[in-house]
């Protein structure tokens, strides 16, 4: 019998994997672990520029985290954001889905996701304080995602006009001045890189002050409110920007600088008619004002005495045309020395020095043309010496105290205040001249006065006094017996600009339809478009839109 060997080594090799197998069953080898990842602002996150919101795992060994978004809720996108550093650069308002994920590493963690909702609560304006205001006046916006680092990234415009840079900002809250020429009522719009938020409505009145005068019946050079005028009625701006007056019952011509200094550049205060220089000559109840563009001469209607005076740059007051006669006249003449005047009110130059008048008591409209050798000559382009109404050709049209007078720069049409025919009159002067109604009341009826807003006849107003022009071709009108300043566009619109009709206060400053005026006269506007106007006050009031 063949005897067994046991090989011991081989017993003890299959002891040691029974072990091993009785260990790995009863203690496994565990799992990778899921990476749990955490954002580190809250799930719901706005901005308006950039802001970043980045992911922190459970696992910091294990693969890089990544960044995408999706599920926009407006199809240009809410957002855009940097997959590798989380940064969010919004777009729109609205929301989206962002998601991180941390990718595994080969033969370790498992893939990590988390995901939360983007929220863009977007720039927007919520309201602004106060919702009216004149030129200069603080409005304050309130809203969303406003650039409350830099001021200059909110561009903030009022009516379409862009404001000065806000100050005061926020992220919330921006605090800008109404700008010039925002006048009317329209949106506020604020704009942060490529995004725009709108909200209407702000309306902008133009704003009414006192620049001379205390309103007191008297004569005082002083300055601003200082000052003192006795009927103040032309004015006109010379070269030098300074606004010159006709003092009407002072008797004088004054000067008010850009500064509101008051001076007195002609007449010495007397009813009387004498050349001189500067406060030795003499003027009686100056009214209407001109000025000479291209010499830089003042000239003035001395509706008193009948002539129409010069003062040149060395202040010298002369007669430059009008004859001794002081009684009713209106002769023409190729002798400026000769021809005849009757209480001339308004004066205007176009472009080329042509002067034009207009002559009350006769109810005509003049030109004065330079040359020859007499200084000029003097011809009637308009009216027939009757007081009327009356559109058609030149000298058979009628007007009925015309006052106020404006000449077209580039002269070919003059605009004419009909006092008593409550309009506005136009007269065409190259060519045939004709006479037509711009705008107020027609002849149809009787050029019956009022107050109302509209186009061209359907407008009224109530003894249109002076009349200006500003660079964009609207005109301006003293509305006398209105109380009203008034502006008529190109296309005969017409608006008011300040004051309010029928009220019982004289005098009071403040924003356009809120203020009283009394019985405007004279009416300039300035380089920049501020209006000026001379007050029944015996003030000089200044309108800015």
């Amino acid at each position: 019998m063949k005897k067994r060997v046991f090989n011991l080594s081989a017993l003890f090799v299959v002891i040691i994997f029974y072990l091993l197998a009785s260990c790995k069953k009863d203690n496994p080898t565990p799992a990778d672990p899921t990476p749990t990842l955490t954002f580190s602002t809250p799930l719901a996150l706005s901005c308006s520029a950039s802001c970043t919101n980045v992911a922190t795992s459970s696992i910091p060994t294990g693969g890089a985290i990544t960044y995408a978004i999706s599920n926009p809720s407006v199809s240009t996108g809410v957002a855009t954001i940097n997959a590798t550093t989380g940064a969010i650069t919004p777009i729109a308002a609205g929301t989206a889905t962002v998601t991180a994920t941390q990718a595994a590493l080969t033969g370790k963690n498992k893939v990590g996701t988390a995901t939360y909702t983007l929220t863009i609560i977007g720039l927007s304006i919520t309201s602004f304080t106060p919702e009216f205001g004149g030129v200069g006046y603080s409005v304050t916006i309130t809203g969303t995602n406003f650039d409350g680092t830099t001021a200059a990234n909110n561009v903030v415009k009022i009516n379409g006009v862009q404001t000065a840079t806000p100050t005061n900002i926020s992220a919330t809250s921006l605090t800008v001045l109404v700008p010039r020429g925002a006048r009317s009522a329209g949106n506020i719009t604020v704009t942060v890189g490529t995004n725009t938020a709108s909200k209407g409505t702000f309306t902008e009145y133009a704003t009414v002050t006192t620049f001379a005068g205390d309103g007191t019946q008297g004569y005082n050079d002083a300055t601003g409110l200082k000052a003192q005028f006795f009927t103040p009625a032309g004015l006109a701006f010379d070269n030098a920007g300074n606004l010159i007056v006709a003092d009407y019952a002072n008797n004088r011509v004054r000067s008010i600088t850009p500064d509101g200094i008051v001076s007195t550049i002609g007449g010495d205060g007397s009813y009387d008619y004498l050349d001189g220089q500067g406060i030795t000559a003499k003027m009686n109840q100056p009214w209407g004002i001109a000025v000479n563009k291209t010499t830089g001469n003042i000239y003035v209607s001395d509706r008193g005495d009948n002539h129409i005076r010069k003062i040149n740059s060395n202040g010298y007051v002369s007669t430059y045309a009008g004859s001794t006669y002081s009684g009713d006249g209106h002769d023409d003449g190729t002798n400026v020395s000769n021809v005849q005047f009757d209480q001339p009110r308004g004066l205007a130059f176009d472009g080329f020095g042509n002067l034009y008048e207009a002559d009350r008591w006769f109810s005509l409209v003049r030109a004065i043309y330079p040359g020859g050798s007499a200084g000029g000559y003097v011809i009637t382009l308009a009216g027939n010496a009757t007081s009327n109404y009356l559109n058609g050709v030149g000298t058979s049209s009628a007007f009925y105290f015309p006052d106020g007078i404006v000449a077209e720069p580039g002269g070919n049409f003059l605009l004419v205040a009909d006092y008593t025919n409550n309009c506005i009159r136009k007269v065409t002067i190259q060519g045939t001249v004709d006479v037509s109604t711009f705008a107020g009341a027609s002849p149809v009826n009787n050029g019956a006065g009022g107050f109302a807003d509209g186009t061209g006849t359907a407008a009224r107003f109530a003894g249109p006094s002076g009349l200006a022009l500003d660079a964009s071709g609207n005109l301006y009108v003293a509305d006398y017996n209105n109380g009203l300043v008034r502006k008529i566009t190109p296309g005969g619109v017409v608006t008011t600009v300040a004051g309010r009709p029928n009220i019982s206060d004289q005098y009071k400053d403040g924003l356009g339809p809120f203020t009283s005026i009394y019985q405007p006269t004279g009416i300039a506007v300035d380089a920049i478009g501020d209006i000026y106007i001379t007050d029944g006050t015996n003030r000089i009031r200044k309108i800015v839109q």
